[in-house]
């Protein structure tokens, strides 16, 4: 696999996370954003843009085990920062069934994210997880260029 470096791109942490969100893929492709907190939101398979768009049981999820411990198990994504909503944006807006799902799979504590298109990074935070852990996200679409893309 190969890993990017976003160098001095700075972080989006806390309230300001809640405006992040990196497309992936092409306008009118079939799209998902990478959203400041690790989630998958903004699904669009064909049609016009759906900011909106959320498909509950798509996530990624870490277990790590523990020698005479019991196994954590997480979300890959983090608590939700709530607020204000982000003016002329869709990005802050949290789901309903985001909350749903971290009833039945907690989250980690915190995260941090970042990007630089076509590349964006969250990394994870969390006093119990016993590793680092992060993700980062390659959109594929060269602007203006179909073969490249």
């Amino acid at each position: 696999m190969t890993r990017f470096e976003l160098g001095l791109v700075p972080w989006h942490t806390g309230e300001a996370r809640r405006a992040f969100c990196m497309p992936v893929g092409g306008i009118g492709t079939g799209t998902l954003g990478v959203a400041g907190d690790g989630s998958l939101r903004q699904w669009q398979l064909t049609g016009p843009g759906n900011l909106a768009g959320f498909v509950p049981d798509s996530f990624f999820a870490i277990r790590c085990s523990r020698p005479g411990g019991p196994d954590i198990v997480r979300l890959l994504e983090a608590r939700p920062v709530g607020g204000a909503p982000v003016p002329d944006s869709a990005d802050g807006a949290i789901p309903a069934g985001l909350h749903e799902r971290h009833r039945r799979l907690p989250p980690l504590e915190d995260c941090r994210a970042r990007a630089a298109y076509p590349v964006s990074e969250v990394q994870f935070i969390d006093p119990e997880l016993p590793v680092e852990v992060g993700v980062q996200a390659f959109n594929p679409l060269t602007p203006l260029d179909e073969e490249e893309s």
